[in-house]
């Protein structure tokens, strides 16, 4: 009886428990840094570089990008974030270091909207390539490393630089 039981109970428990899938994306980096990242002083550490989008599935499948957009989230945005009345422009991707502990990273590469140059590249390092989306939240600018779990980090305007800030840990 208790066969029976937990034989039609099985499907239930599996269908229940599911990853999201951004919470084991890995997507690793083999592009040569090129345009605007190659004549940067950022090319010396940089073996690879994907900058994220939608476009041709080619990091992400029309599923994933529909849940980014119903979530509120972007690869690339544009906004005073500093109020200083000019747009700044970001774009998220992910990095291979020449050499590191920490062989890759997420970034959050600032850019001029008219030249393409890059002002600024804040990173985030990691063990392995993840996943790195931007929200927008109360008119401040947030990397997120997972869509739905809280796993964020703000994008902020500190001593006439940007600066990644991690939150205050919750309890």
């Amino acid at each position: 009886m208790y066969r029976v039981i937990l034989l039609l109970l099985t499907p239930l428990l599996l269908a229940s428990y599911s990853n999201a899938w951004w919470i084991d994306y890995e997507y690793e980096p083999r592009s040569k840094p090129i345009g605007a990242i190659a004549s940067s002083k950022y090319d010396k550490e940089l073996l690879a570089v994907e900058i994220f989008t939608c476009e041709n599935n080619r990091y992400f499948t029309e599923t994933q990008c529909l849940e980014i957009g119903e979530n509120n989230g972007a690869f690339i945005v544009s906004g005073d974030f500093n109020k200083d009345g000019v747009s700044e422009l970001w774009s998220t991707g992910i990095v291979k270091f020449r050499s590191s502990d920490y062989p890759f990273a997420n970034v959050a590469i600032l850019s001029n909207p008219d030249t393409g140059e890059i002002l600024q590249i804040l990173k985030v390092k990691r063990n392995k390539p993840g996943f790195a989306v931007f929200f927008e939240f109360e008119g401040r600018l947030l990397l997120s490393f997972c869509m739905e779990c809280g796993n964020y980090v703000s994008v902020e305007w500190k001593n006439e630089g940007w600066a990644l800030v991690w939150p205050e840990p919750y309890g």
